[in-house]
């Protein structure tokens, strides 16, 4: 199954994806979006999600724009840090809602 490895806000959560991805376990970045409620019912509204990219990019600068990643959709990336990649979506990078989600694998290696 899949584990919550914590949010963009939470210490270490985004390093830890990395990490994680550097041994093997795929690593998901996503922002949910809940429906909005409006005068005819519930509104679906898109969120984002995008693969944690294995990368030796220093802490700082993963603190700073987050871990590089991969995503198709409107704007498709084969690496590019998260900032960027939810530029359509500025709330979740502004207000952190990102979440980081990893799958153990049975490629994963110790770390």
């Amino acid at each position: 199954g899949w584990d919550r490895l914590g949010k963009l806000s939470d210490p270490g959560a985004a390093l830890a994806a990395v990490e994680a991805g550097k041994r093997g376990s795929p690593v998901l970045a996503i922002d949910f979006q809940p429906p909005k409620m409006t005068s005819t019912g519930p509104q679906e509204r898109s969120g984002h999600v995008a693969i944690v990219r294995q990368s030796g990019k220093p802490a700082d600068l993963i603190a700073a724009e987050g871990p590089d990643v991969i995503q198709a959709g409107g704007t498709n990336y084969r690496s590019a840090p998260l900032k960027l990649g939810c530029k359509s979506h500025p709330a979740a990078w502004r207000e952190s809602k990102v979440e980081f989600f990893l799958h153990h694998s049975k490629f994963e290696t110790e770390p």
